[in-house]
């Protein structure tokens, strides 16, 4: 378990930066980003319910990692664009309450059934088919229904399309240097 976990949350760290800079530079719109998140990570999820073998497993959970980790980046990028400032604390307090009373739920009704046999499959495989296709449907109401909100101008969209993908790597990762520099950072992260 914590092979898997450690798959999940090491692509997952990785992975976020990288959706964050295309959210930013307008590769693809929030709303696109987002959808392929949560479809991604549906269908994922689902193929872990399926999963045979340990080394499948761990895998897919990284591949999961790489799905769940454009959501937090973009979502938050959307709320700053579209909430003011004064309110802000108090929306990312509620979305950040509302992820942890979900992962609770999902803990207290997926640990009991999973060593269960439900409607002739093991508990825990219809577990991961309830949570991929709902997160699969998710996806498809985001990309039918979402206005991707304005994002506030921080550079040349263009410019940073024409770019290669090494270019724009380098470039935040000249960025990223530069935040170290700064002791309050390094205080935070450590």
């Amino acid at each position: 378990l914590a092979t898997m976990s450690l798959a999940q949350a090491a692509l997952q760290a990785n992975a976020a930066p990288a959706w964050g800079i295309a959210a930013d530079r307008a590769l693809l719109t929030r709303r696109s980003i987002l959808a392929i998140g949560c479809i991604g990570w549906g269908l994922v999820t689902l193929a872990l319910a399926a999963v045979q073998s340990f080394s499948a497993m761990i895998i897919l959970r990284a591949l999961n990692g790489c799905m769940l980790a454009c959501l937090s980046p973009v979502s938050q990028g959307i709320i700053a664009d579209i909430v003011p400032e004064e309110r802000r604390g108090k929306v990312f307090g509620i979305i950040d309450f509302s992820l942890l009373l979900g992962m609770m739920l999902a803990s207290l009704l997926a640990t009991p059934m999973s060593e269960k046999t439900v409607i002739g499959m093991q508990g825990w495989r219809l577990a991961f088919c309830l949570v991929g296709m709902a997160s699969v449907l998710v996806g498809a109401l985001i990309n039918i229904y979402m206005e991707d909100p304005p994002q506030e101008a921080k550079m040349d969209s263009t410019s940073s399309k024409s770019l290669g993908f090494f270019a724009l790597l380098c470039i935040e990762a000249r960025k990223l240097v530069k935040y170290f520099k700064i002791q309050s950072f390094n205080v935070i992260i450590l």
